[in-house]
């Protein structure tokens, strides 16, 4: 259950604040291996494999879209929809800012799909379920922009990413994370479906909301129980 201000893995800048890096050191002598990423400020399930054998089989499931994910958001706005499925190619925004993407038709664009839910709604806020059925670089904060109802706490994906590049520059003032809804984008990695590598059986593996989740739905007059 991975906390929404921790890397998934090591960069060349960041290593410590890492969950491989921190469960190396819970787990001494152990070699662990990442099944899938989350964006750093992105809590929730994160899957991990104790073994080589493990982690190619995982690898596989994921690669033939056998793993089912989904994932809660509280979302800027009403959601005029209960359900909707959107499909839209995503790739390099090819802006100013190297990490973000965008949706549209360029060729280069790879196919991507995500399914929505609205589980609860009011005049500012919406809380949604997406269960992703492809895997792009910031599909659902992504689509959900698209859709325009960003992600609460978004600083690339909400106003342009302005928030984003003071962040990068180490000038976020407190009015900015007020003017961002949420000090981290509102993205919990709520729950995985797959089979184990081993038996074979199907597992169902859940992350209860963090309390900085449950404190944004209080804000924003959303229902902590669904």
């Amino acid at each position: 259950n991975k906390p929404g201000d921790v890397l998934s893995h090591p960069t060349d800048k960041i290593i410590q604040n890492s969950a491989t890096f921190i469960l190396s050191r819970q787990f001494t002598g152990r070699s662990l291996h990442l099944a899938h990423r989350l964006d750093r400020e992105t809590s929730g399930v994160l899957l991990l494999a104790k073994t080589k054998a493990a982690a190619a089989f995982l690898n596989r499931e994921f690669q033939e879209r056998r793993v089912r994910k989904e994932y809660w958001a509280i979302v800027h706005g009403r959601a005029g929809f209960r359900k909707k499925s959107v499909s839209l190619a995503i790739g390099p925004a090819g802006r100013d800012i190297r990490v973000r993407q965008a949706a549209g038709s360029d060729e280069s664009f790879r196919a991507a799909t995500t399914e929505f839910a609205r589980l609860a709604a009011n005049d500012e806020a919406s809380l949604l379920r997406a269960a992703p059925r492809t895997g792009r670089l910031h599909q659902i904060r992504v689509h959900l922009a698209a859709l325009g109802h960003p992600i609460v706490g978004d600083k690339l994906y909400a106003g342009g990413g302005k928030l984003y590049m003071k962040a990068f520059r180490r000038e976020l003032l407190p009015e900015d994370l007020l003017e961002a809804g949420a000090p981290r984008q509102m993205l919990h990695a709520r729950k995985i479906e797959l089979a184990h590598p081993e038996s074979g059986l199907k597992i169902s593996l859940t992350a209860p909301l963090p309390e900085d989740f449950l404190d944004c739905l209080r804000r924003k007059g959303l229902p902590e129980a669904i």
